[in-house]
């Protein structure tokens, strides 16, 4: 059995509209004091956001995922170069902090959580998938959208079955 060691996370939050604190989970940073490791999952995807706020720039979106994640591995790495000079009282939110400052923008960070795992990395991807992907909808489960060629062709096909004999036909309004 290997030994369990502490790490606290934190949730990075897209809020839309401030004021109205609408918000979706986008991230997960996880820091471990005693291996020292800092580790985060950003969303790329921006399928939900969009369903949830069809007005979002969703390239603008995956840059700010793209800087944050860069912010992280470079804290990360900095972190590990110099152990001995980490703070013992380091937190995710320290770390967090450093890479996205708190400020009234569209992303904020959640209160820490804390935990204890023998599996840093399978923790940090369960931790993301609970709080992260939990809800979104993979290519296979989406339902495809029909097109008026679909509808037709089905309404063509039931006035056929019924016998009716009305042609059908396209009409443009």
């Amino acid at each position: 059995m290997r030994e369990q060691v502490p790490y606290s996370f934190t949730i990075l939050r897209y809020v839309h509209d401030v004021v109205a604190g609408e918000a979706l989970n986008v991230g997960v940073a996880m820091y471990n004091s005693a291996e020292g490791g800092l580790l985060a999952k950003v969303q790329k995807s921006t399928s939900r956001l969009r369903q949830t706020f069809p007005d979002i720039d969703p390239q603008e979106f995956r840059d700010m995922m793209t800087s944050i994640e860069r912010g992280f591995k470079s804290l990360a790495q900095e972190l590990a170069d110099a152990p001995l000079l980490v703070d013992r009282h380091l937190d995710v939110l320290k770390c967090a902090r450093r890479v996205m400052p708190d400020d009234d923008s569209a992303l904020q960070w959640s209160a820490a959580g804390w935990g204890l795992t023998e599996d840093v990395t399978g923790t940090m991807d369960q931790l993301f998938e609970r709080y992260v992907t939990r809800h979104d909808q993979t290519a296979a489960s989406e339902e495809r959208r029909r097109t008026d060629d679909d509808i037709r062709r089905e309404f063509k096909s039931k006035l056929n079955e019924s016998g009716t004999g009305i042609p059908f036909e396209q009409n443009r309004i």
